[in-house]
């Protein structure tokens, strides 16, 4: 959100804004690559993987104190409960679920739609593009 609007509006006041937006928008993307390579993996995502002596470990790091092992049960517990978990995608489109599934898409379709700067960067950029809300 901060890195947005310099991305996506002052690229656009200057006939070469379409391609210096991408170009700023890499910045982030490298940032986060970056990042994820230099951050340690997470207690949860050790236990997932069945490596509970690290993920104990790298718990008491985080947390400064010996005593997590009530904290260390949960996460242990919350794994077992989520690998019994069978095919989460097709859980999705059934039909209990399908109020759900189908708000989210038409939620993020309506940000999309409302949101001024990015109506009016594409109205900027492609002036042949009808925009809508605009």
């Amino acid at each position: 959100m901060i890195t947005r609007a310099p991305i996506t509006q002052v690229p656009t006041t200057g006939g070469w804004g379409w391609r210096l937006s991408p170009g700023l928008a890499g910045i982030p993307a490298f940032l986060l690559t970056v990042g994820t390579l230099l951050v340690v993996d997470t207690p949860n995502s050790l236990i997932e993987r069945s490596r509970l002596e690290e993920g104990k470990v790298v718990l008491r790091k985080i947390r400064g104190t010996g005593n997590i092992e009530h904290e260390f049960l949960e996460l242990v517990e919350g794994s077992h409960i989520a690998k019994e978990v069978k095919h989460p995608f097709r859980k999705l489109l059934q039909r209990m679920n399908q109020p759900q599934f189908v708000i989210s898409i038409a939620l993020q379709r309506w940000v999309v739609d409302i949101n001024e700067h990015a109506c009016k960067s594409l109205k900027l950029n492609h002036p042949e593009t009808q925009v809508r809300n605009f």
